[in-house]
């Protein structure tokens, strides 16, 4: 887990040094109005970790998010 202010600095380095991959073995797992939740996988330093993306939706907009990454 990390703070909203690392997550935004990571994503933004990872966007400049490399492409992620959304479409590598993703899966919608919920999409609804309250809620979204997709997982896919990426290789980081050589290791495949399946990484899981749940964001709440509050008015049509994404309010709150939670990524959660483990090595598969």
């Amino acid at each position: 887990m990390m703070a909203s202010d690392e997550y935004i600095s990571l994503l933004t380095k990872q966007w400049a040094e490399i492409q992620i991959n959304f479409s590598r073995d993703q899966n919608t797992l919920v999409d609804n109005r309250d809620i979204f939740s997709f997982q896919f996988t990426q290789d980081i330093d050589g290791v495949p970790y399946r990484i899981t993306n749940v964001s709440l939706l509050t008015d049509g907009k994404f309010w709150r998010s939670q990524i959660n990454r483990v090595p598969v």
